[in-house]
């Protein structure tokens, strides 16, 4: 059976849950949102405040184990959204976790203790693709000149971090 199902903007990730609701990230509208039977039940803020202008860029998911909590990597904002999900129709997003430069990949350990946190850009290593053309009026770079490939010049990191729990949570 194939379906189109109209979810926010730039749709990028997918998760699904054990009672079959669809989670998707919708990097261009600051939400997830909540796809079940073929219609979207839930559209969920992932912003600190949920009328925030669009910039917080939801690019992926994970989900605990027990199916309660879902994460959701907020790239341009640098931080990782604790939502709980327990109860379906009725998400709430219960804090945020600090992170590295652009995280946009997100795991959870079978064991539910801790959330490996991808980044994009550390900043570590963070380097322009020299040498910079000052001359707009070129079309092209000097083929004769070198130049780096800009994802050469990104490193990214891994974090492994506990999942806090409400007064850690609280803290961050």
């Amino acid at each position: 059976i194939l379906e189109t199902v109209r979810t926010g903007s730039h749709p990028n990730e997918l998760v699904f849950t054990k009672d079959g609701r669809l989670f998707v990230a919708n990097s261009g509208s600051n939400s997830v949102s909540v796809v079940k039977d073929g219609k979207v039940v839930e559209e969920i803020k992932t912003t600190i405040k949920p009328n925030s202008l669009v910039g917080a860029s939801p690019t992926a998911l994970a989900i605990t184990p027990d199916q309660r909590t879902l994460f959701v990597a907020n790239s341009d904002n640098n931080s990782v959204a604790v939502i709980d999900i327990s109860v379906a129709g009725k998400s709430g997003v219960r804090g945020f976790i600090p992170t590295d430069w652009y995280p946009s990949a997100l795991a959870v350990t079978k064991d539910g203790k801790r959330l490996l946190i991808g980044a994009g850009k550390s900043g570590l290593n963070l380097k322009g693709n020299y040498p910079a053309s000052t001359d707009f009026k070129r079309a092209v770079p000097d083929p004769k000149t070198a130049y780096d490939y800009i994802g050469a010049t990104l490193q990214g990191t891994l974090s492994i971090v506990e999942i806090p729990d409400s007064q850690k949570l609280a803290a961050y």
